[in-house]
């Protein structure tokens, strides 16, 4: 399908080609964060990029009918962010694309957003239960659930996510995760602490101090 006339497109600034070169860069950057912090090197995606530069990737992708396994990846770590889609949507960048590429990123994340996690992912009853106890708990009792919690493994990394997405404060979220880190898969909960990083400043320090104690165990002993 032919790409729409550039009159169709949201208009750039007069710096156009800075916020192209600045695209370009972030495409490039998001490949290197999902390596770092998911574990998924998209060798395909770094190999398009490199022919074709981030903006023409982009469009290429967003024409596209189908995605990576990828993708699956990203939404089962809590790091569709760190997708292509995301990062076209992002105010900055959207005037780079026209309205009909905004809604297919829009439509796209909103599809992949509302797919069942992976198997062992997904939260039992109980543990849903369990976690509106510690939602509805007086904020000095709260910690008592964290063992409860994460003891459910990966899967309490789901709830903790979706605890932050809806509001509720991070650093209880913070602590069940470091938790199933400790004990269960510390890769999953590394990935979903960054995620929670990379969305609320306000918790910057307590979130490093988790990671950083988490990375030191898995540099200690296989637990990952």
């Amino acid at each position: 399908m032919a790409d729409t006339p550039r009159s169709n497109r949201a208009r750039p600034s007069d710096d156009g080609s800075d916020v192209e070169r600045r695209f370009d860069g972030a495409m490039h950057e998001i490949y290197e964060r999902a390596g770092h912090e998911v574990g998924y090197w998209a060798t395909r995606y770094l190999q398009l990029l490199r022919r074709r530069g981030g903006i023409e990737s982009a469009r290429y992708l967003l024409r596209s009918t189908v995605t990576s396994d990828g993708y699956a990846r990203l939404r089962d770590a809590g790091r569709l962010d760190l997708t292509v889609e995301a990062l076209v949507l992002e105010p900055e960048y959207a005037v780079l694309f026209t309205r009909e590429e905004l809604g297919r990123a829009r439509d796209r994340l909103s599809r992949f957003r509302s797919m069942p996690v992976a198997a062992g992912l997904e939260p039992s009853a109980e543990l849903l239960a369990l976690v509106e106890q510690a939602a509805a708990a007086a904020p000095d009792r709260r910690i008592d659930f964290r063992d409860q919690i994460a003891a459910s493994g990966p899967a309490a990394i789901t709830v903790m996510r979706q605890w932050v997405e809806v509001g509720r404060s991070p650093g209880f979220a913070v602590a069940v995760i470091e938790a199933v880190g400790r004990s269960a898969d510390t890769s999953r909960a590394l990935a979903a602490l960054r995620g929670i990083r990379s969305k609320d400043g306000g918790w910057t320090a307590l979130i490093d101090a988790a990671i950083d104690r988490l990375e030191s165990r898995k540099r200690s002993g296989p637990n990952s």
